[in-house]
This record gives C-alpha cells, sequence and structure tokens, in this order.
C-alpha cells in the first residue's frame, strides 16, 4: 500500500473550513500520480512513450469531510491488473486512524498518438507491487451509472467552455474538473457537496480545450445524475450521487 501524508489546506476547503470533494479527488490523484513517480513511471516517463494512464470510471464514498488543518493520510494500491489496464484502491484517514473517504477507480493505459490501449510496459506492475483486491462494498465494485427511469426529468443547466487551466498533461480536460462543472451548475445536488454521500463518475468521451460541453440534471427518486454532453447530446461524463441518511443505507 502507498501512502501518502499531508494536511487539509485553505485552497481546499469550502465555506464550512471541511475538504471540498473535488479536493479529495484531487488528493486520490496526486496519491496515485506520486506512486508511479516513486516505481519510476512517472510523468516524464509517460510523455517520452507519449502514454498515459486514463481514469475510466470513479465510486466514491465520502463518509466525512475533515476540517482545515487536520493531518490526513491517503492510500493506494494496485489490484486486478490486466495487459493494458488496472484497478486502482484508494482511503483517505484521518489522525486518529479514522475512515474518512473510500473509493474505487479503473485506468486503462493508453497511445495518446494513436488514442488506443497499449500493452503496459515490462516490470510496471512489478514496481507498482500489485496487491489483491480488497474487499468491497458492491457499491464500489459496480462501475454502471445510475438507471434513469422511463419518464424522468430531465433539464438543461447550462453551458460551458472548457478553458485551459482544465487541461492536463494528458491534453484534455483533468478528471476531477468534470466535477467541479458539474458542481458549479448543479448547487442543488447534495451529494456532490456533503457527506455521507455516494458517488460515481463514469467517462465516456475527453473534453478539450474550448469545446463547449452542455450541462444537464436528470432526477430519479434516489440518485441525482448530472451530464456533461456535447451540443447533441453525447456524453462527456456522467455523474451520479446519492446523499446517505446514515451509515449503512442501501442504495441503488
Amino acid at each position: 500500500m502507498y501512502e501518502m501524508r499531508s494536511r487539509v489546506c485553505y485552497t481546499g476547503v469550502d465555506q464550512d473550513c471541511r475538504l471540498q470533494i473535488p479536493a479529495l479527488l484531487d488528493c486520490f490523484q496526486n496519491t496515485a500520480t506520486f506512486h508511479s513517480e516513486d516505481a519510476g513511471f512517472g510523468l516524464q516517463y509517460l510523455m517520452e512513450a507519449d502514454t498515459g494512464w486514463m481514469v475510466t470510471n470513479w465510486q466514491i464514498e465520502v463518509r466525512e469531510r475533515p476540517l482545515i488543518g487536520e493531518e490526513i493520510l491517503a492510500r493506494t494500491h494496485v489490484y486486478d491488473a490486466k495487459p493494458f489496464m488496472v484497478c486502482r484502491w484508494f482511503e483517505l484517514l484521518g489522525t486518529d486512524g479514522r475512515l474518512l473517504a473510500l473509493a474505487n477507480s479503473l485506468w486503462i493505459y493508453m497511445n495518446k498518438g494513436s488514442g488506443k490501449p497499449a500493452r503496459v510496459p515490462e516490470g510496471v506492475y512489478e514496481r507498482y507491487q500489485v496487491e489483491a483486491a480488497p474487499s468491497l462494498d458492491p457499491f464500489l465494485l459496480d462501475r454502471k451509472e445510475a438507471r434513469l427511469p422511463e419518464g424522468a426529468e430531465s433539464r438543461i443547466l447550462g453551458t460551458a467552455v472548457v478553458p485551459p487551466d482544465y487541461i492536463d498533461s494528458n491534453g484534455h480536460m483533468n478528471n476531477v474538473n468534470y466535477l467541479r462543472l458539474a458542481r458549479a451548475f448543479a448547487p442543488d445536488v447534495k451529494g456532490l457537496f456533503c457527506a455521507p454521500s455516494r458517488i460515481k463518475i463514469n467517462y465516456k468521451k475527453q473534453a478539450m480545450l474550448g469545446e463547449c460541453l452542455t450541462i444537464r440534471q436528470d432526477c430519479t427518486n434516489r440518485a441525482d445524475i448530472v451530464r456533461l454532453c456535447t451540443e447533441d447530446g453525447e456524453d462527456y461524463c456522467v455523474i451520479s450521487a446519492w446523499q446517505m441518511e446514515c451509515e449503512g443505507e442501501e442504495n441503488v
């Protein structure tokens, strides 16, 4: 298990001085990045090989949002390693060892030139020290987005153009920024802001610099769904959120 210690910083908290959920995802993403750097397969290696790890989905459970200044420990390990992809598990713990958040994710190794999956180079998984699959709640194993019942309410919230600050080293909008846009246009979706909550993020299409995204909200009886789409309705990203009333609540 790879570990990274830090503190909840001012730029990552909201008006209540608690860690924002996009900042939580930033923390997980940074932990995975430094895991790769320390294993010898970091950004410089990827850029020279014209390859990159692309996350296809997240399943996140936020139990508690820590306060500013609190020391936190982020942990990650890879499991279920395949020739072209791997799963990553994440945990965030507080100073007393309490579990604040956990997440499951799937990453595909891509050739950026061709836009197609590439075989993971020999030696990568040995350096990552692949571990056994964790014992997961069914929610964290289910990569499918929330089901939208027939006749569900749907509305357009607005449009946004991808700015330069949202582009990462892979040349497209960074995965966390889809969540930031969803929160900006759907402030009433409490599952994107509060804890405890559960969130699924499914990426369908890469958003590039200057492209215009239409943000839609679909409401079900249990989940709120925010879609970031093209003008023609093709999904870039689908974010499903559940606000949990109490620990252990059954979700669909």
